[in-house]
């Protein structure tokens, strides 16, 4: 395969052998000419003087000598405009407000200036058009609003001209800005260069500031144009990837210029292959590359002549990941993205820890981001750092915690010092967080923690080097007040930032932007994310000048925009022997799912006009791995499970009733979270949880029916209780409950909910009362622990009633309930019930009566039930054995232990019957192991 930089070498060397020292080749981007001088070494034997190479880039700053601008100062100069302009009543009043606008005029300023249109006149038209837009037939004046929006696009010229008269004052200038004084000034400055012949290699789209560049040089002799193609899309003018170079065509032949072309036809000449390949999911078209490599370096053993171009370049890293190890050297052309690295990770998650910082200290979310950060590990030398910071904090459900509530995880850590040097900055404004991250980067670099991490250290350059840029900034503008400002500023810089790859560019597999494969050739070319969307890149533009204003100037629109991606996707297979064209059918996002229509052009037309194109069409298949399921749904008790049930089993412990309900409901389940002891990690959650807010309820009536000393309830005193509660409650559950959570919103209403439950349950009282029933208290949260005797092994069960009374004489267990309760939860029919059929809440109302029976040698009769706390003032609910009793008798609770509560033990501590999965639609759905459960999932 000929490659177009081999020809260029062939005739730069022919015309020029004897004086190459002075040619100057200038390349639209300068990874091609890294190309042309391996291209060069080939041409002769003999030694010889290389030319000079630069990208059109250094070619004008040589010519112009403006120093060129970064554009985050731009946008901070033309902040500082906005700020004096005079008689311009401003929409932006803050510099965070203006950077989305401030973006979009620099993008048009350097448009026009590289387009070398008319800027006055351009924002005139645009002023007339917002004026006509906003006016009102009926003659109403605009509105304050509509003045001050007006205002703004009258005012842009003012910003263009100011900027340029700030920028050339100080010898310096934005892209677009450079190309248009060295365009306007060519004539002059010419004289700078110090070689006898330019080449212009690979330019395809020329803005008018380059064509009056480039125009200069030819028509004195100095230069030649040397344009790439291909007869197929240049000759056909239907074909949007040849519009430029038609253009150009057209336009030297009508200023009698060096003719362009004529372009051989490389897609007739040569058989070739493409695969177009449909990939179900976006990370898998990295698979299938990966597969490609692997097979052409098994078939070549060289994959010099092949290259891997990112469409999107997002998915540099799962490409890296994917391709085969046999791949010893792979050159990566676009960087390594230095938002990726651990060093821009730990500089943003410090910047959100500050930002989101309140006067009850630091988020909790942002404090389990940072301890879950290698680098802050490393710093504290504690590699268990963030379990110990999220178990700190779920434990006592800290919303919001300060460096002195920390003290107690950060004392035991050996790099106490260097993680509370972080914790402790004041960093409320732009100036304390930029402190911050210096001091951050210092103690990265002091402490080792990157040392043997070329990649880490190289992002810690880049962050130092981004510092010290902002310094400037804020030292010159100090515009950067708030933390917010610095945080988004230094995200747009990342974004734009990368961190360089040291290797050989010329050997190994070649993996490219789209745009770096310009002039490049390759053999094998596979193509990722050749989907609509992607590439051409759509039609949305960031723009302030609307689409006719755009054309009637002669500024590039999105039909130019999507002629240079035709042109870049054509050129890269005109010579290739073979290419593989991968789409993600993923239909998530807007554009997604469709393949390019440049793919759909290969499909439709290119087999059908070329019939030595072999077009293939493929779908990727994701092949999904079988794993071994680890779940059972039947699990043996070995000597460690009943070793480790007789300790849940045993005196110190006690079964719990709502232990029990789990193994009643699925015993696999009660292996897991009980005997295992794996359950659902505990949320830090900023809305109040049902079970916190019952177990307030509790405590609150509590407190209330423990006021008189002698147990005896009093309407009085419930009548005080009731005219204090929202006192109580209010006081107990900001400071008990809420715990730095916000009162607002959802916890808010909860709080109301526990006022009105408990003020309608008092009042439910006081009504009996008033009727002349007697109320006396027995025990309030009363801990009741009893062995069970006749099992296969001991067994204690242990529960906790919320209160036992006496109404009338009738001695009652309850238990509060803040959730929903209904009759058929309290009720068993059957004499003989299963164990493992009765419902959860009659179980467990039952053995609070058993346990307080059997605890207190009680054998008269007795009520258990549930006071139901949403059911604003209904009745105490008792728990029903049969049609109509609902007094329980000593044969109740007698029975209730032989017939229900033994069995259900005995059958927990037998060795032989082991822990089975109970497949229950009504519990499954909610059940923590439902997605590992084979039951479950079934």
């Amino acid at each position: 395969m000929e490659t177009f930089l081999h020809s260029v070498a062939q005739r730069i060397f022919h015309e020029h052998a004897s004086d190459m020292e002075r040619v100057l080749v200038v390349f639209n981007n300068r990874r091609a000419g890294l190309f042309l001088r391996r291209e060069l070494q080939h041409v002769d034997t003999r030694p010889f003087f290389l030319p000079r190479i630069v990208g059109i880039d250094e070619l004008v700053g040589e010519l112009g000598g403006l120093k060129s601008v970064g554009n985050e100062l731009l946008l901070f100069e033309l902040y500082d405009i906005h700020r004096h302009l005079e008689g311009v009543e401003r929409r932006f009043e803050t510099f965070e407000e203006f950077l989305p606008m401030g973006e979009m005029m620099l993008r048009d300023f350097a448009e026009i200036d590289l387009y070398m249109a008319d800027a006055r006149q351009i924002f005139d038209n645009l002023k007339e058009l917002k004026e006509l837009f906003e006016w009102d037939v009926s003659g109403t004046p605009p509105t304050p609003f509509q003045e001050k929006y007006l205002n703004f696009y009258r005012s842009l010229y003012q910003y263009y001209e100011q900027l340029h008269q700030r920028l050339e004052q100080e010898g310096r200038a934005y892209g677009g800005m450079a190309y248009r004084y060295v365009a306007e000034h060519i004539a002059e400055l010419e004289g700078r260069l110090d070689c006898t012949h330019l080449y212009f290699v690979g330019f395809n789209a020329l803005s008018n500031s380059e064509r009056r560049i480039v125009d200069h040089f030819l028509r004195s002799g100095r230069a030649t144009l040397l344009c790439d193609g291909d007869a197929y899309y240049v000759e056909d003018p239907m074909q949007e990837a040849g519009l430029f170079l038609r253009r150009n065509a057209e336009y030297n032949r009508q200023h009698e210029l060096p003719a362009i072309g004529p372009f051989d036809n490389h897609f007739v000449q040569k058989d070739k292959v493409l695969h177009l390949v449909s990939c179900p999911e976006t990370l898998l078209q990295t698979k299938v590359a990966g597969q490609v490599v692997t097979q052409l370096t098994e078939a070549e053993n060289d994959t010099r002549q092949c290259a891997v171009v990112l469409g999107d370049e997002k998915l540099l890293l799962p490409m890296l990941n994917s391709l085969p190890e046999a791949v010893q050297s792979v050159n990566v052309t676009m960087g390594f993205p230095y938002t990726l690295t651990g060093v821009h990770a730990l500089a943003a998650t410090l910047l959100q820890l500050y930002c989101r910082r309140s006067a009850k200290g630091f988020y909790h979310a942002d404090l389990e981001t940072l301890a879950a950060h290698p680098l802050a590990a490393g710093l504290a030398e504690a590699d268990d750092l963030h379990s110990r910071m999220e178990s700190y904090l779920r434990e006592r459900k800290m919303i919001y915690a300060t460096v002195d509530d920390l003290e107690e995880v950060l004392a035991s850590l050996i790099g106490a010092e260097r993680l509370r040097s972080l914790l402790h900055a004041d960093a409320d404004t732009a100036d304390g967080l930029l402190a911050l991250l210096h001091q951050a980067a210092s103690l990265l670099a002091a402490s080792g923690v990157l040392d043997g991490n070329t990649k880490e250290r190289e992002a810690l350059a880049c962050l130092v080097e981004m510092l010290t840029y902002f310094d400037e900034l804020q030292e010159r503008y100090h515009f950067m007040e708030r933390g917010e400002t610095l945080q988004r500023i230094y995200q747009r810089l990342a974004q734009r930032r990368s961190v360089a790859f040291y290797g050989e560019p010329l050997s190994g597999l070649q993996l490219l932007g789209m745009l770096e494969t310009r002039s490049l050739d390759f053999s094998r070319v596979v193509l990722l994310s050749a989907n609509e969307g992607t590439m051409p890149a759509g039609r949305s533009e960031n723009s302030l000048i609307p689409f006719n204003l755009k054309r009637a100037h002669g500024l590039p629109t999105y039909e130019e925009k999507d002629a240079v991606y035709a042109y870049n996707f054509y050129r890269l297979l005109q010579r290739c022997d073979e290419a593989w064209l991968l789409y993600s059918t993923d239909a998530e996002g807007m554009g997604k799912g469709e393949p390019s229509r440049f793919v759909l052009q290969l499909r439709d037309e290119l087999g059908r006009r070329c019939p030595n194109v072999k077009v293939l069409l493929e779908v990727a298949e994701a092949r999904g791995t079988t794993t071994e399921a680890h779940f059972s749904t039947r699990v043996e008790k070995d000597a460690a499970v009943m070793e480790r049930l007789a300790t849940l089993a045993g005196a110190a412990k006690g079964l719990a009733p709502s232990a029990l309900n789990r193994y009643r409901g699925c015993p696999l389940q009660f292996y897991y979270s009980d005997v295992l002891g794996i359950w659902e990690q505990e949320e830090v959650s900023e809305e109040l949880e049902a079970n916190e807010l019952g177990t307030f309820i509790h405590e609150v009536l509590c407190d209330i029916y423990n006021r008189d000393a002698d147990k005896q309830v009093r309407q009085a005193t419930l009548e005080q209780a009731l005219k204090e509660v929202d006192d109580l409650v209010e006081a107990k559950y900001r400071t008990e409950v809420l715990k730095g959570r916000s009162a607002e919103g959802k916890n808010h209403l909860l709080g109301e909910v526990a006022k009105m439950q408990i003020k309608a349950f008092l009042q439910h009282e006081i009504g009996l009362l008033k009727e002349g029933h007697t109320l006396r208290m027995a025990l309030t949260e009363e801990v009741m622990q009893m062995p069970l005797e006749g099992c296969a092994r001991p067994v204690t069960v242990r529960g906790t009633a919320d209160r036992v009374d006496y109404l009338d004489g009738q001695l009652r267990v309850v238990d509060y309930k803040s959730g929903s309760v209904k009759e058929s939860d309290l009720r068993v029919l059957d004499a003989e019930p299963d164990p493992h059929g009765v419902p959860d809440k009659w179980f467990q109302v039952m053995t609070y009566a058993w346990l307080y029976c059997r605890k207190h040698s009680y054998r008269g009769p007795l009520l258990s039930g549930i006071a139901p706390l949403r059911s604003l003032g209904a009745a105490f609910m008792e728990a029903r054995w049969g049609k109509d009793a609902s007094t329980l008798t000593a044969e109740h609770i007698d029975r209730f232990e032989e017939q229900i509560l033994r069995p259900l033990l005995d059958e927990l501590m037998r060795q032989e019957i082991p822990f089975e999965a109970m497949p229950d639609k009504g519990r499954c759905p909610y059940c923590p192991m439902r997605r590992t459960c084979p039951v479950s999932t079934q």
